[in-house]
């Protein structure tokens, strides 16, 4: 008798091997030629048929190999692929079995084509008790042949098929497990059920030493304590297995028996789900004689079994059922998701995500698969919070393929009892990273699908990839893919793109194939820069008219609109489906020329500032006046996203189609500020709202140095460490050593110090160096923030960090709470802020350097303050701002 085997190997033709422990599920083999073993599942009633194998042809075609786990202990699999020429497969044994199937007609199942030799004596068997064959592939067909004497399996040189070769061993004899649950019973916390496990030796032969181990599952408890006084427990139970052992002495042919446990329902249990238990039968010398699983449902039992939560850090019993409770560590999301995949509660489920980092798997077929339906949030504090106190952009949550992973989530049409309830909804994914995928940042096909308050970052190949489906983005940024930001395929489907950026991605911003695309409010910046170069967005034959209304197109590598087409829905030719352009920026793509290709931009746009255009069907012809302009040469404008925003005098204020409402260009512009300001809309995804000085004062600050519309930590840590530089021309520099002992003296080295560290950039007060002074003027501009940042959410994070209108006068904003909006999701039934730039973390060099610069600071008060400086009672207020600041620091280690 074979032992166990608890790996999975794969003979690859070049003699590498790949050997995973514990079991698995090998369904996702590469190489040509290869051998997987594996271990038996029965469950339940019998027969329990279980997936042992599934793979896609070389040229086509697919097949699954079920087994019957009641008849089956261990099995090996052999292939050799339709590509991998003539060879040996295995040494087979009576009962084991060969399957030859292909998508060509009759490959598979012809006796003429089976294209193998056999030197034992085999049998064809199309109705094997213990094996069936499926396949999601209409053209393929096999064939099934049962050995009847040992012998060698080789392939033959024909490459016209597949070949599989099953060795099987099974139960000794009849063996079963059951429960006195009932059909369609389950059992919830504080429930008793009985197990009961049957044998019936039919074999012949004597099995001598026998003895039933049943591991339970650790959702139930057994009551092993038999009495205090005196002290006894039941021999028979394991605590530290949490396994219970029956020994049953020789057991001879024809000999029968049922033994019984009675087990109670912990809290454990995750609802909806199966309790398995499985019990194996061995006698000696360490054979393995026959085994079953049972599956027992786990009720619906708490308040509400359809939210799920997860928690990196939870500490309680990982079932799922509260915060306390929470599936953790890295693999709980994918705990979340079998159970919204599987449980038999009525469903639909929402999973609830705290912040951290998770992985789908260390294979690179593991991807975080939504079932379909499923509403899926991040964005909750470690140790969990209610919904309202969400907050993507503060308590990031990230799932990473690590570069592993092929794809890091798929939309799966995966559903838990299909019967249990109609999905009526698309699957949503709300506030999450999604980052370094091999392939794949979101992939979805034949499921309707919306994204919100995501960002998708360096994907392999496409950030979101999306075919024969409806998809909707609200609120994302999708950048740096290796191949297009957004990929969309599917006639007669859609893809609404609104309030997104879409940005330095290799290939396309965005591309739909046979769809339909509506995009509005996006910014499609900076994409396209592989090769010879491709467009912002490009729509190959729309299934109907595409939308573009307020879009900023800017500065991708060649036109910013592409569009091809033949007929319209109808099939007419002669009016095919042209894209409503209207109120959208095209400037600066192309190295300033054509804008578009495929169609008339002077016909097709209306309302929008167009590079080049003839300013006619009231387009215009005028630098959009950004805030700044986009300059390759310049590190921080490379890196800064934010050019898209209207200067105050931008002659695209008020400029877009005075007929557009609210119904027309949505609620808000790319920034969550009021799209219709004004009485007019502004052309572009950006709306100049508060943007009303008359000049540019709310819109750029000298002292932002980053660009990022805000004067805050990065700039004080760059301030830092100017401090108290001087500058080596100061004419007020004594060089004479005889003068050595005065605070003007500075000696060769130190000299040469200034010079090398002087920059006038943060000689705020122009004196000839960065002292109190500066100090003073850089207070006052502490936590500016550019107009465009000034919505009501940004107030808030504003207040929470102390901040105002400068160091010396921290103000607070009344009635914030009331101003918060609620974005629009046309069909997505949640409320959701606009998503915040992401501020740059600051390294642990960064950190160092910051906190150091603020105790030179500070030293430097303590001196003024020593020797009486005037206005002592500012320098006080100063020092507990910045010693605050420190507390602050130490606090985000």
């Amino acid at each position: 008798m074979k032992k166990f085997v608890l790996c999975l190997c794969v003979f690859v033709v070049f003699g590498f091997c790949s050997v995973v422990l514990g079991e698995t599920e090998p369904n996702d083999l590469t190489g040509i030629t290869y051998t997987t073993f594996g271990i038996a599942e029965a469950q339940g009633t019998c027969p329990s048929w279980f997936e042992a194998f599934s793979r896609d042809g070389y040229d086509g075609g697919q097949l699954t190999i079920e087994l019957d786990g009641c008849q089956i202990v261990d099995y090996e699999i052999f292939t050799r692929a339709q590509n991998a020429g003539p060879g040996y497969i295995a040494n087979l044994e009576p009962d084991d079995l060969i399957i030859v199937w292909d998508e060509d007609t009759d490959h598979g199942s012809d006796e003429q084509y089976k294209n193998f030799t056999f030197n034992g004596t085999y049998v064809a068997e199309p109705d094997c008790d213990y094996v069936q064959l499926s396949t999601t592939d209409s053209s393929t067909n096999w064939a099934i042949y049962r050995v009847t004497s040992s012998g060698r399996l080789d392939k033959g040189s024909a490459g016209m098929n597949e070949h599989e070769a099953i060795h099987i061993e099974g139960n000794l004899l009849d063996f079963e497990k059951t429960d006195d649950i009932g059909n369609g019973g389950c059992a919830g916390p504080g429930d008793e059920f009985t197990y009961t496990v049957c044998w019936n030796n039919t074999s012949g032969d004597t099995f001598e030493n026998a003895y039933i181990v049943d591991y339970l599952p650790q959702w139930v408890d057994y009551d092993w304590l038999i009495s205090i006084v005196p002290y006894e427990t039941d021999p028979n139970y394991s605590q530290d297995e949490h396994t219970y052992t029956w020994q049953l002495g020789d057991i001879a042919p024809d000999d029968s028996g049922c033994v019984s446990l009675t087990v109670t329902v912990n809290e454990n249990a995750e609802p909806g789900m199966d309790m398995r238990n499985m019990a194996k039968l061995w006698a000696d010398p360490n054979i393995l004689v026959a085994w079953h699983f049972l599956d027992t449902p786990v009720c619906c039992w708490v308040d509400d079994p359809n939210i799920i939560y997860v928690d990196m850090s939870a500490e309680g019993s990982n079932s799922g059922i509260d915060w306390t409770n929470a599936y953790s560590g890295r693999e709980g999301l994918q705990r979340a998701i079998t159970r919204a995949t599987d449980s038999t509660c009525e469903g639909p489920f929402s999973i609830y995500v705290a912040a951290g980092t998770y992985s789908p798997g260390n294979f690179s077929s593991d991807s975080f698969r939504l079932p379909e339906g499923s509403r899926v949030y991040g964005g909750f504090m470690p140790g969990g919070s209610d919904v309202s106190s969400r907050n993507p952009d503060l308590y990031k949550t990230v799932l990473t393929g690590y570069e592993l992973n092929d794809t890091v989530v798929t939309m799966a049409d995966d559903i838990a009892s299909d019967a249990n309830f109609p999905v009526d909804e698309n699957t949503l994914l709300d506030g999450f990273t999604i980052t370094d995928a091999v392939e794949y940042g979101i992939y979805g096909t034949g499921v309707d699908f919306t994204i919100v308050n995501c960002t998708v970052t360096d994907s392999g190949q496409q950030g979101i990839y999306a075919a024969d489906c409806n998809v909707s983005l609200h609120w994302c940024v999708i950048d740096g893919s290796g191949e297009e930001g957004v990929y969309h395929e599917g006639e007669g489907d859609t893809i609404t793109v609104k309030n997104c950026q879409i940005s330095n991605n290799n290939r396309y911003g965005i591309f739909c194939e046979d769809s339909t695309p509506a995009v509005k409010n996006c910014v499609v910046l900076n994409n396209g820069f592989l090769g010879d170069g491709f467009q912002g967005i490009n729509i190959y034959l729309p299934t109907e008219v595409p939308i573009l209304y307020n879009n900023t197109v800017i500065y991708n590598a060649t036109e910013g609109i592409a569009w091809t087409d033949d007929t319209n829905s109808e099939g007419d030719p002669n009016h095919p489906d042209y894209p409503d352009i209207q109120n959208c920026i095209l400037y600066y793509n192309n190295d300033g020329g054509a804008q578009v290709t495929g169609f008339d931009q002077d016909t097709c746009a209306s309302y929008c500032d167009i590079e080049g255009c003839n300013e006619v069907n009231n387009n215009i012809n005028d630098t959009p006046g950004f805030m700044l302009v986009f300059d390759p040469e310049d590190p921080c404008s490379t890196t800064n996203p934010y050019h898209y925003h209207l200067a105050f005098d931008s002659p695209c204020m008020d400029m877009g189609n005075p007929n557009h409402d609210a119904n027309d260009v949505g609620l808000y512009d790319i920034d969550g500020e009021d799209r219709l300001a004004n009485a007019r809309v502004d052309i572009g995804a950006d709306e100049n709202n508060l943007c009303d000085s008359g000049n540019q004062d709310d819109i750029f600050n000298d002292l932002d140095w980053n660009l990022d519309g805000t004067v805050d930590s990065y700039e004080l840590c760059v301030f830092a460490g100017a401090w108290l530089t001087r500058d080596p021309n100061d004419p007020d520099i004594i060089t004479d050593p005889n003068f050595a002992d005065d605070p003007d003296y500075a000696d060769t080295e130190t000299l040469e110090m200034w010079r090398q560290t002087w920059d006038p950039l943060y000689n705020l007060d122009e004196d000839y160096d960065v002292d109190y002074g500066d100090f003073a003027v850089f207070a006052q501009n502490w936590l500016w923030r550019t107009c465009w940042k000034q919505n009501p959410l940004d107030l808030m994070e504003m207040m929470a960090m102390g901040g105002g209108e400068g160091m010396f006068a921290m103000s607070g904003v009344s009635g914030v709470e009331e101003m918060m909006m609620p974005v629009e999701m046309d069909s997505v039934s949640v409320s959701l802020a606009e998503p915040e730039p992401e501020e740059a973390e600051l390294s642990t060099a960064e950190l160092a350097s910051l906190a150091e610069g603020i105790y030179g600071i500070i030293k430097y008060i303590d001196t003024a303050i020593e020797e009486g400086y005037e206005n002592a009672e500012n320098l006080y207020e100063l020092k507990d701002f910045l010693e605050g600041v420190l507390q602050d620091l130490q606090a985000g280690l």
